[in-house]
């Protein structure tokens, strides 16, 4: 496993993971992630999972952020 991994969504870079003793630390890039910044997380999938999560309730809360059919 790598010490470290970007996570992304369609639009942005949401931040970073960083191993460590207990799981994986997320460091956000934007402020729109600064909500789950410096969370540990068991396992990438739970970090990612929490990333798609913020970013649907970001599109639910504005409509305009959402991508063209």
């Amino acid at each position: 496993m790598a010490d470290a991994y970007i996570l992304e969504t369609a639009r942005e870079t949401a931040g970073i993971v960083v191993a460590e003793p207990g799981g994986l630390r997320f460091y956000a890039a934007t402020p729109g992630f600064n909500r789950i910044d410096g969370v540990l997380y068991r396992s990438l999938k739970a970090a990612r999972s929490a990333v798609d999560d913020l970013t649907r309730a970001t599109s639910r809360r504005d409509p305009g952020l959402r991508r063209a059919a």
